[in-house]
This record gives structure tokens, sequence and C-alpha cells, in this order.
């Protein structure tokens, strides 16, 4: 463009520019040099404000709007899912290597998208790695069922049934409590719930029935005031939990630890994995062992030799000495048990890797322990669930329902499930253990 051009073109433009004045000037000073010397641009041609008005919509349909679009059978992010482990860990044990073919930009595409994609399809992926997690329906008729797991299943199948749940002691009290309500919470109690004190008290002490009212009002609470999962874990499962596992004798060998933020080791993890979390374990306290001497001595070595100082697949510190025998997920009601079921396969696959690196190297075996039980609860509704391993695959058998917050009895079937799961930690997991892992 020529002088003469540019001065006709500013002859001819209909905007005056107001004088600067000396206070003008500093403020175009202080904004910057290129404000200042800055030249008017020519005035904005319709077509050139509608394309600058697209731009802007579409910026802000862009911010509001996410750049992917779910997938159908993709579900919504679940607020109340357990958090997941993002932190990476280095350790002893490695994974088998990828095929050279396999860049390690491909694999972390292919981990980025497994974190994006919805659990059916997380699982689904899982089920065809050498080490991953196959998912079977729990079936007392299936013949690749454990032996101990179809015995297990029967007696928490019994437990549902409300067989022999309520120990003999009860009876007094439940017959007074159903003379005074028609239909309270006891007046569908038959005979058969009641079994022989002393053999029921074996497995543990039977709540009171005030103590199970106050759960199942806690637990309506949470339904009515639509709880989040965190608030069903302070409110019911853990006051469950802590009513059947916790004695009120100080000194017992099963314990139950919250562990919502316990990370699994990276090494552990299933290949192609996402690390997941549970939010509640059973687990031994050896101190308290008849004979502690032995054990505390041997997991205070083996503590010393391993990469974390801990003796379980995670390293929470409150879980560094007590190893987790049942491990226990939750969702909030109402959420679906896809994620539960990724979760608790995922956690279970990396618990059975430790537990194969460390009879590996004592010389150990797997005999006497052929499966890992666990819990998924949902709302009310508790669940059996069990892994067992095949080669290096994990398989997740689903589930039986045992037990339920909406009444009180209920809730005695839910205690009595649990107390059946810690006497099978105490009976079976830990002498496997200290025979196997610890070498004592």
């Amino acid at each position: 463009m020529i002088q003469q051009d540019i001065v006709d073109w500013m002859s001819k433009s209909d905007f005056i520019t107001p004088p600067t004045t000396r206070t003008d000037t500093k403020k175009l000073q202080e904004d910057g040099d290129d404000a200042y010397y800055e030249l008017p641009s020519p005035p904005e041609t319709s077509n050139a404000r509608r394309s600058k008005r697209r731009r802007l919509v579409m910026s802000a349909e862009d911010q509001r709007t996410p750049k992917r679009r779910r997938q159908p059978d993709e579900e919504e992010a679940d607020v109340d899912e357990t958090p997941r482990a993002s932190s990476s860990r280095h350790g002893k044990r490695s994974h088998p290597r990828l095929s050279p073919s396999r860049s390690e930009s491909q694999t972390s595409s292919q981990s980025n998208a497994s974190s994006r994609s919805s659990p059916s399809k997380q699982i689904a992926a899982l089920e065809i790695n050498l080490d991953g997690i196959q998912t079977r329906a729990m079936s007392l008729t299936d013949d690749s069922m454990p032996i101990s797991l179809r015995r297990l299943l029967t007696d928490m199948d019994k437990c549902s049934n409300g067989l022999r749940i309520l120990s003999e002691e009860l009876r007094a009290e439940i017959e007074k409590h159903n003379e005074q309500q028609e239909f309270g919470e006891f007046s569908t109690v038959e005979d058969w719930a009641y079994g022989d004190a002393q053999t029921r008290n074996q497995l543990g002490p039977t709540p009171s029935t005030r103590c199970v009212a106050r759960l199942v009002s806690e637990a309506k609470k949470c339904q009515n005031t639509v709880q989040n999962e965190a608030g069903w874990n302070m409110m019911v499962h853990y006051p469950v939990l802590y009513e059947a596992v916790c004695s009120e004798e100080l000194r017992q060998l099963v314990g139950v630890t919250p562990c919502t933020t316990a990370k699994i080791i990276k090494e552990y993890l299933p290949l192609q994995s996402q690390p997941k979390m549970v939010d509640f374990s059973l687990c031994l306290q050896p101190e308290h062992d008849v004979f502690p001497e032995a054990p505390v001595d041997a997991i205070r070595q083996l503590r010393q030799a391993l990469p974390y100082n801990v003796i379980n697949h995670t390293d929470f510190l409150p879980l560094r000495s007590h190893p987790i025998t049942v491990s226990i997920e939750t969702k909030r009601r109402g959420t679906g048990s896809e994620g539960a079921e990724l979760q608790l396969g995922t956690w279970h696959a990396a618990q059975w890797n430790f537990l194969q690196d460390r009879i590996a190297a004592t010389g150990g075996s797997f005999e006497g322990l052929d499966l890992l039980p666990a819990i998924v609860i949902e709302g009310h509704r508790w669940s059996f669930a069990a892994t067992t391993r095949k080669g290096r695959k994990t398989v997740l058998w689903l589930e039986k329902p045992f037990g339920s917050t909406e009444g009180s009895l209920g809730v005695y079937k839910i205690v009595w499930g649990l107390q059946r799961l810690a006497r099978w930690s105490e009976c079976v997991f830990w002498p496997w253990y200290k025979k196997n892992v610890l070498a004592v």
C-alpha cells in the first residue's frame, strides 16, 4: 500500500482518535511498548465480525462440551468410587518383558486408553492377558471350583437362609421383643435361626438386639438422605465390621482396617492394568498370636528385606506388619457392581502376585491356600466373593449375597458371615502363611 492510499483510507475512516493526554500516554507506556506503538486497525467488515463471533461461540462450546463423546457402553464416572492410585512405584518384582516390536509409547497409549475405558471393557481386556483376570459365576455344581471354596460357599448359603445364625442366648430377648411388637424386626424369626450357644459363640459374640437396631437405623438414614459411599462406610459398614470381628478382648488375632487410600505397589499389578483400591481389609495381627515371638520376628526380618518394608502388595503403613486375609470393596446403593468387580479383581491379582514371589523365595507352595475371600458391599447388600489362581491368571468368583442392613435379621446374617471369614483367616490362612511365607 503506497503512502497516498494510506492517507486516503485514514480520511475515509469513521473513527476519531481522541487526543492523548500525558496521563493516557503514561498509562500506555506502563501497559507496554506494544500497546504504546500499536497502530489502529481498519474497521471490521460484517463478514469479519460474524467470523469472529463464530470463533468465540465455538470456543465457548469447546469449554463447556467434552472434547470426546462418551460411548454408549461407557459408564459415567462414579464420584463415590474408591480412589485410584496414581503414583508409580519401583520394586524388586518385574513384569514379563513386552515384545520388542511394541514401543514404550504404544504401551503407554494402551495404558491411558485402559484407564479411560469403562470397567466392563477393562475386564474384557484383562481376560486375554496371560496374567489377567477372569470372572466366573459362583456355583456349587461347578467342578472347576475348588472344594474348599465350595465348602465356604455352602456355609455362606446357609447364612443367607438364616440357619443357626443366632445364639440360643438371644431367644428370650427376641421373644419379648415380638410380644411387644406384632410387626417388629424379629417377627419372622423361626426356630431354625437359633443355634446352640456354645457352638454359635465359637465363631464370635452375637450382638445385642439394641446394637443391631441402631445399625439398621443408621442404614435407613443413609438411604433416606442419599448418603455417598464415604457416608455409608463411616455410618454403617465399619460399625458392622467392628461389631462382628472385634470382640471385647483387647488381644485378638484377626482385626479390621479401613484402607481406602491403600495403593498397590506397581510391580505386583497385572500387566497393562490400572491400580485399584479397596475400602476395608480383615487382617492378621501376629502380635496377638498364641505364640507371637517367632512370627513377629520373621515379619520384622521380611520387612527389612522387602523394598518398601511392608509385607503386603500395598505400601499402606497401617498394614505394614499385618497380612491381609479378606478384602472388602464398597459401593453406594444403586451404582452397579462392575466397578467393584474390577477393583477387587485387580487388588486380588496383585496380592496373588506378591504371595507367588514370597513362596518362590522361601521354597514354599500354594498347597493349603487355593482361594482368597472377598466381600462386595452395595448399599444395604453384602455379598461373598473370592478369587482363585489358575496358572498366572486370577479367577474372580461372583457372588453370593448373604446379608443386608435393611433389617435386624439381615444384620445378624452379616455378622455370622464375617465371623465365618474371620475364622477362615485364623484357621486356614494364618497357618499357611507362617509356613510358606514366613518359613516358621
